[in-house]
């Protein structure tokens, strides 16, 4: 999953379903907007335990709730210890959520990538700066040299 990227809590409730729906195991991590953290740990697609700053259990996922979005990510057969009290019951934790396990995978939608023009590359050019420097013509051999390429880079000077 991506890390940083601030998300809307309906986003971050997405992924967590889409996690849920491919009845992964993991622990899912939340960074709020509101400088909090939320753990959720998910045994084959299933929520076991959630803690939201300094609450758990269904109380935590409730608390969770009054937050706008953050940042999420999943790492998955990671498991990070919670309480005896952390514990929820996955059914009664999506009904509070408002999520189904969603099986569909969201990607980012592709940008119309056009191939980079590709240039013949003459023997014995110069890569400096960004750029192919000018050829030395006097010292090039026609027969030997042509076959062989000298790309060098240069950092500046």
């Amino acid at each position: 999953m991506e890390r940083n990227s601030q998300l809307t809590l309906a986003q971050i409730l997405t992924r967590l379903s889409q996690i849920l729906g491919q009845k992964q195991s993991g622990t899912f991590f939340v960074a709020t907007d509101i400088n909090t953290s939320c753990r959720f740990a998910i045994e084959e697609g299933k929520i076991t335990h959630c803690t939201h700053k300094r609450d758990q259990g269904m109380t935590a996922v409730r608390s969770f709730l009054g937050t706008q979005g953050g940042s999420c990510s999943f790492s998955e057969n990671q498991f990070v210890p919670f309480r005896a009290d952390a514990a929820v019951i996955h059914q009664m934790c999506i009904d509070v959520l408002g999520i189904r396990p969603s099986l569909r995978i969201e990607k980012p939608p592709l940008l119309a990538s056009n191939p980079a023009p590709t240039r013949a590359v003459e023997a014995n050019n110069r890569f400096y700066r960004g750029g192919y420097a000018a050829a030395e013509s006097s010292n090039v051999e026609t027969t030997s040299q042509a076959a062989k390429v000298n790309n060098r880079f240069y950092r500046g000077g």
